[in-house]
């Protein structure tokens, strides 16, 4: 972690290109984000997601801050209540490793948790996002 961001690392067996495909286009973004997506994949360019959180439905838009193919795409969610947590604004850097891609994903600390231990929280965003 650095100063006010959580980093996670990841190793995907995938090309760069498809690995920024899969975070980028609204028909992979299904596969693991939302259950209904739209993405302008541009700089500049809005994302819409929506997805079930029990028995509540999620709806979120956002727009892409950055976007370098394959290898950076920034997403910031424009409508972040105040105060929200981690997720609000992510960057995904993809670099070329040998077995395919190395994904590192960084997003703000979460707010309210400055006595937690960054590990902890490193884990925890881990585990939602792996």
């Amino acid at each position: 972690m650095t100063e006010d961001r959580v980093i996670v690392r990841c190793a995907m067996a995938a090309a760069p290109e498809d690995v920024f495909d899969v975070l980028t286009r609204a028909d992979r973004l299904v596969w693991w984000l939302c259950d209904e997506a739209q993405s302008d994949v541009c700089q500049g360019g809005r994302v819409v997601a929506s997805w079930r959180d029990g028995d509540e439905v999620v709806h979120r838009q956002g727009t892409w801050i950055e976007l370098v193919r394959p290898h950076i795409a920034h997403l910031r969610w424009d409508d972040a209540p105040a105060g929200a947590a981690v997720g609000d604004d992510l960057k995904f850097a993809i670099a070329a490793a040998d077995a395919g891609s190395m994904v590192t994903v960084s997003s703000p600390f979460p707010p309210g948790l400055e006595h937690t231990s960054a590990e902890t929280v490193r884990d925890a965003t881990r585990d939602s996002w792996t």
